[in-house]
């Protein structure tokens, strides 16, 4: 039989507090090493921002450019340049572009769908190669203005998906 010592005992009891089995200790062994395996994510070191509000909103809109190249990657071969480039701009600034976008429209309600379903092809591939679905979730609620952006986003973030009846439903 093993002898544990004072130390040993006060770290084990903590730990069977917060995982009462073995599998529960695995368990979140094996998702913390998951996690630490994910792709580390950008970091930006900006100093001198006095009175380049407008110039940080935008780096921290486009994500430093990664929204972007996940368009241009994703869309690229099936969508034309200028088109990529409104999506992009409706990302960053929902409130501003979608007026501007409507208006522009002959077939809105195709346009709408078109739109929608070239987001619904960004989310999930976002989620899942960013972060986990958690912080995702997080970070792009808490970043954005729009509640439609805010709606789809927490959609795409989670799994779930927008329908006619309720505003997500479970894929």
């Amino acid at each position: 039989m093993r002898e544990y010592t004072p130390e040993r005992l006060r770290h084990l009891t903590l730990l069977a507090e917060k995982y009462p089995t073995a599998l529960s200790a695995y368990s979140e062994i094996i998702r913390l090493e998951a996690l630490l395996r994910l792709p580390k994510g950008t970091e930006h070191f900006m100093s001198d921002l006095h009175g380049e509000h407008e110039a940080f909103i935008h780096i921290l809109n486009s994500a430093s450019g990664v929204i972007r190249e996940k368009i241009d990657r994703l869309l690229g071969d099936t969508t034309p340049p200028e088109e990529r480039a409104d999506l992009a701009t409706l990302i960053y600034y929902p409130r501003e572009k979608l007026p501007e976008l409507k208006a522009r429209q002959n077939d809105l309600d195709g346009w709408y769908q078109r739109v929608l379903l070239q987001l619904i092809d960004l989310c999930p591939r976002s989620a899942v190669t960013s972060s986990t679905s958690c912080s995702t979730r997080t970070l792009r609620i808490t970043t954005r203005n729009s509640i439609t952006a805010k709606s789809l986003r927490v959609c795409c973030a989670t799994g779930w998906r927008i329908s006619t009846s309720s505003p997500c439903a479970r894929w």
